[in-house]
């Protein structure tokens, strides 16, 4: 599984959206990684679902790559960047995964 080499925004929110290498945020923009986009994307893709370290781990970084902690990472970044200025939040569905939500509801 790989993101799709696309070029055009990826709308979460109104207020967010990401292309590749930058995240907006209400008009603020932040860099973020090749594997962060790729992680964002995986919750795009899958709005609504809990999403397993393991499937993150090889969508956003490949399948030959083994540090668990690259999600943690990417997790903890791409929370710190939402934090209060957007609805959107990364839960932890504890001995599942992660799911991107929206604090007003899930996605459907």
């Amino acid at each position: 599984m790989t993101c799709p080499k696309q070029f055009h925004a990826i709308y979460f929110d109104t207020n967010v959206f990401v292309t590749r290498y930058v995240l907006s945020v209400a008009k603020t923009t932040y860099r973020i990684s090749n594997p962060m986009f790729r992680v964002l994307c995986a919750f795009h893709e899958n709005a609504g679902e809990v999403l397993s370290r393991e499937f993150l781990l090889a969508y956003g970084w490949g399948t030959k790559n083994k540090v668990n902690n690259n999600v943690t990472v990417a997790i903890s970044e791409l929370r710190a960047l939402l934090k209060n200025i957007t609805v959107l939040e990364i839960i932890t569905i504890r001995g599942r995964g992660y799911q991107l939500v929206n604090k007003k509801g899930f996605f459907k």
